[in-house]
């Protein structure tokens, strides 16, 4: 069975006719959404939609920048939280994940669904690991903590899936990135989902929304919208029925 994502990095300062509009569309063709730039108070009052769960909390150093909405009808709600990947400060902010465990109420398949956004301007200096870069360091420091963290929740849910999605503000058409990203994530067994020939980029020619995934993934770029200055990624994932029990340990 396929399930449908979205994933949306909105402008947090774009006219709220539009943020509606897009998350209409969203909706529409996707049973999960995931989304950046929610750190707008406005947003809260945006985003929440009557029979769709949501995952948005408050907090310092832009903590409610990160959100995941999904079909109530669809999708069961299990563990859900968000944590700081790392106490690096850059611009008055620190890069989150937001976390959200659910459950596929029709093929019992369990999937962790995680969204970040990871320092942006970054791209030369992450190659060339300048370390004395704040955000180079925050990035490092984020990628750890995904290593870490990503194993033992499959410990402590060894029957879940997972898909890392969100802003990574380095171009996944490079080749070189996704060897890095391999590199630093080894041993959570996540790989990227399938980037089509052609596909065009999500920011400008640069495709830095995309997701991870230990799913059978593929995924496209969307047209422009006026939500913002992002395109929106679609993703597939194929999921397999799952009647095995399910495990909910504490997060972390």
């Amino acid at each position: 069975m396929q399930v449908k994502h979205r994933h949306q990095s909105m402008r947090f300062d774009r006219p709220a006719a539009t943020i509606r509009a897009a998350l209409r569309e969203h909706r529409a063709n996707a049973t999960v959404i995931t989304g950046t730039e929610g750190g707008n108070p406005r947003f809260l009052g945006l985003v929440k939609e009557d029979d769709w769960g949501l995952r948005r909390e408050p907090g310092p150093h832009n903590r409610d920048d990160v959100w995941i909405t999904w079909d109530e009808a669809v999708w069961e709600e299990r563990v859900g939280w968000v944590q700081q990947l790392s106490d690096e400060t850059y611009d008055g902010r620190r890069a989150h994940v937001a976390v959200q465990k659910l459950r596929h109420r029709e093929e019992g398949t369990r999937v962790f669904f995680m969204v970040h956004h990871l320092p942006a301007h970054i791209e030369r200096e992450f190659k060339n690991q300048n370390l004395r870069n704040v955000r180079v360091r925050a990035y490092n420091e984020s990628l750890r903590t995904f290593r870490e963290m990503i194993p033992r929740l499959r410990e402590k849910h060894p029957n879940a899936h997972f898909v890392v999605t969100g802003d990574w503000n380095l171009d996944f058409h490079k080749p070189w990135v996704a060897k890095a990203l391999g590199d630093r994530l080894r041993g959570t067994g996540l790989r990227k989902a399938a980037i089509p020939i052609g596909t065009k980029g999500s920011h400008g020619k640069r495709l830095i929304d995309w997701a991870l995934t230990d799913l059978k993934g593929i995924g496209n770029v969307l047209p422009e919208i006026r939500a913002s200055d992002h395109r929106p990624v679609a993703l597939t994932y194929t999921i397999e029925r799952d009647d095995s029990p399910d495990v909910d340990g504490n997060p972390e």
